[in-house]
C-alpha cells in the first residue's frame, strides 16, 4: 500500500503513485528503496551511469530522509506495457534489449517498468536490490549462484512470456522442480519460443544473447510482411512444386476463373508450385471473409462419394443450397444466423493423416516449417497430422490439386442446412467426438467417431484437432490493417471443453504456427476438378472407415 504524502520526508505537496513511490511538486518522481544499503546503490548508481544504457531511465540523486533511501528520477509520460503484445511491441523490446551492453546488470526488469513513450519503448526501473522480484527474478537472485548480467537475460524471458501470452511463468525455483519447464508460447515461430524459453535456463551460459533474439524475431516480422504483401492478391503462374510454401492464398481465390479457361487452368495446376516474386507493390488489406467461389459442371451428376486418386482420401459431396451461418461466439449477445448460399464442393471425409503427408513430403521433398514428424509415430499413421502451419495445410492441397475450405464452406459441411450446433443434431454427447470431456487423452484415428459425422457423413468436423480454413481471422470492430495478420481454425480439439467443439466454434491462429499439437486440416475439391482426379471404377457411397483410404 502507497503511504500518503506526508509521510514522504522533505517533499511537502508530493503525490502518492503506488507502493512506496510519489510523485514530487517539481514533477519528479521519488520511490523508496528497499532492501539495499545507501552505499550500494550509489556504487551501482555510479557503475550504470558508466555505462549509459539506451533506453533505461537512470536516477538523477539518491536522497536519504529520516534513515530512508530514495532514488529520484525524471517523471516517464506513457503507458506501462500489458499482456497480450502483438508481434511489432515484442519485437520493440527485444530491439531495445539489443542496444544493451553486455556488461548491465539489470535487477528488477518486469512488465510495470516497461513504459511506451512517444519517443518509444523505456525501461523506467533497473532494479536496486540483488533478490529481485519473483517471478521474474533469475535463480542467482534467490541465492543460487552469482549475481551477473544473466539475470537480465532470465528476467526479460519471464517478462516477454507473461506479455505475449498473458500469464507470468512459475518462479526461477519452481521450474528447478524437473518436469516443470515451461512450453513455448503459442502463436510464435518455433525457433523463436524455445530461445524466449532458454532464457529461463538455470544455466546462466545457455540463455541466448538479446542480440540473437533481436535477430530471430526480426527475422520473422520481415516473414510475415512478405506473406500479408503476397496474400491477397493472385500468385503469377505457377510451375513444379518445390521448396517451402509461397504464404498466399490459392490462386483460384484471387479472381474469378471463365470457364474457357478451365482446361488452361488444369494444366497449370498439374505442375502447381509455391512460389513467386512479390508483387511489385502493397496490395490492400485482405478481406476477413472471403466468399465462396465453386463452379458447378453443366450437364453432369454429381457422384456422392469418390476415392481420390492422388492422396486416397475419400471426398464427400456438399449439395448447393442455402445454410445459417453462426452466430459465432465472439459476435456477441443479441446476434441472429444469416442464411447464405454456397455452391456444390467437395470435402474429405476425414482429416489429412500423418500416412498422407507423409507421403506429400516424399513425393516432393518439401520442407515443413511445423514439427508433425514429432507426432508420426508408426502407431499413430492414422492419425490426423498435427504441428503443421497454415502454409504446409495449403501445399498439401496445392500437391493433391485441392484447396483449403472456405470459412463458409467448412461450417456448411459440419452443420447442414438446419443450423445445428454439433455436426449430429443440437443435444451433446460426448461419446460422438474426441474432446476434453471424452477424456482419450490424445488425437485419435481418424474415422473413431463415426456418429458424430455431419449430415452430409463428414466425420471429426467437432473435437480431435482444429482445422485451418482459407479465412482471415478479424475481431469485431477492428480492421485488418490494425491487428497481426491471423487466419482461422475451427471446430475445436482433443484438448477444448464442449463450448469450444462446436459447429460455430473458430479461433485465430498466426498462419506460420507450426508448434500447435491441437491443429490439422482437410481440403476441399471444386466439382469441375474432381472430374480430372476422381478414382477410376464405380462410384462408391460408403461411408465405412475401410472405403476412406486413409
Amino acid at each position: 500500500m502507497s503511504l500518503p504524502s506526508a509521510d514522504l520526508p522533505g517533499t511537502p505537496g508530493a503525490i502518492p503513485l503506488g507502493p512506496r513511490t510519489w510523485r514530487r511538486a517539481d514533477g519528479r518522481v521519488q520511490r523508496e528503496l528497499i532492501g539495499v544499503s545507501a552505499e550500494e546503490a550509489r556504487a551501482r548508481l555510479a557503475s550504470l551511469r558508466v555505462l549509459q544504457p539506451d533506453g533505461v531511465v537512470l536516477p538523477e540523486e539518491m536522497l536519504e530522509e529520516e534513515g530512508r533511501l530514495f532514488a529520484v528520477r525524471p517523471w516517464i509520460e506513457g503507458q506501462p506495457l500489458q499482456p497480450r503484445i502483438d508481434p511489432a511491441t515484442l519485437a520493440e523490446i527485444l530491439e531495445l534489449a539489443s542496444r544493451w551492453s553486455e556488461e548491465l546488470v539489470l535487477l528488477d526488469l518486469r512488465p510495470e517498468h516497461l513504459v511506451r513513450t512517444t519517443q518509444g519503448l523505456v525501461l523506467c526501473d533497473p532494479g536496486w536490490a540483488l533478490e529481485g522480484t519473483p517471478p521474474y527474478a533469475a535463480p542467482e537472485q534467490h541465492g543460487r549462484g552469482q549475481v551477473g548480467p544473466a539475470v537480465g537475460r532470465y528476467q526479460l524471458g519471464a517478462t516477454c512470456l507473461h506479455l505475449w501470452g498473458g500469464q507470468p511463468p512459475a518462479d526461477a525455483l519452481t521450474l528447478l522442480i524437473p518436469g516443470s519447464e515451461p512450453s513455448p508460447p503459442e502463436g510464435l515461430p518455433d525457433s523463436l519460443g524455445r530461445s524466449l524459453v532458454r532464457l529461463l535456463e538455470a544455466d546462466p551460459e545457455q540463455r541466448p544473447s538479446f542480440q540473437e533474439l533481436h535477430q530471430q524475431v526480426q527475422s520473422w516480422i520481415a516473414f510475415r510482411r512478405r506473406a500479408s504483401l503476397r496474400s491477397s492478391q493472385p500468385a503469377p503462374a505457377p510451375a513444379p512444386l518445390g521448396g517451402r510454401p509461397r504464404p498466399a492464398r490459392p490462386w483460384w481465390l484471387g479472381g474469378v476463373v471463365g470457364l474457357c479457361g478451365l482446361a488452361l487452368v488444369g494444366g497449370l495446376l498439374a505442375g502447381a508450385r509455391v512460389g513467386g516474386p512479390p508483387p511489385a507493390e502493397a496490395p490492400p488489406a485482405p478481406e476477413p471473409r472471403p466468399s465462396p467461389r465453386v463452379q458447378r459442371p453443366s450437364g453432369r451428376l454429381l457422384p456422392v462419394s469418390w476415392v481420390h486418386r492422388k492422396d486416397g482420401s475419400r471426398m464427400i459431396l456438399v449439395p448447393a443450397g442455402s445454410f445459417l451461418e453462426g452466430p459465432h461466439p465472439e459476435a456477441g449477445p443479441g446476434v441472429e444466423p444469416q442464411r447464405l448460399e454456397v455452391e456444390a464442393f467437395y470435402i474429405d471425409r476425414f482429416e489429412v493423416t500423418n500416412r498422407q503427408f507423409r507421403r506429400f513430403v516424399e513425393a516432393t521433398g518439401y520442407r515443413a516449417q511445423g514439427h508433425w514428424e514429432r507426432h508420426a509415430t508408426p502407431d499413430r499413421r492414422d492419425h490426423p497430422v498435427i504441428s503443421v502451419s497454415w502454409y504446409d495445410a495449403e501445399a498439401y492441397a496445392l500437391w493433391a490439386d485441392k484447396r483449403l475450405p472456405t470459412e463458409e464452406e467448412w461450417e456448411k459441411a459440419a452443420r447442414g442446412g438446419d443450423g445445428r450446433l454439433y455436426p449430429w443434431g443440437n443435444t451433446w454427447d460426448a461419446r460422438r467426438l474426441n474432446c476434453f470431456e471424452s477424456a482419450v487423452g490424445n488425437t485419435s484415428p481418424v474415422g473413431s467417431f463415426p456418429r458424430g459425422a455431419s449430415p452430409y457423413g463428414v466425420e471429426d468436423l467437432a473435437g480431435n484437432v482444429w482445422e485451418w480454413v482459407d479465412a482471415w481471422y478479424i475481431p469485431l470492430g477492428s480492421s485488418a490493417e490494425d491487428l497481426p495478420l491471423l487466419r482461422v481454425a475451427r471446430g475445436g480439439s482433443r484438448n477444448d471443453p464442449v463450448a469450444e467443439c462446436t459447429t460455430v466454434s473458430r479461433k485465430g491462429v498466426f498462419p506460420e504456427n507450426g508448434t500447435l499439437v491441437n491443429s490439422g486440416f482437410r481440403c476441399v475439391l471444386d466439382p469441375e476438378g474432381s472430374a480430372r482426379v476422381e478414382g477410376s471404377g464405380p462410384v462408391s457411397t460408403s461411408t465405412s472407415p475401410a472405403g476412406s483410404g486413409r
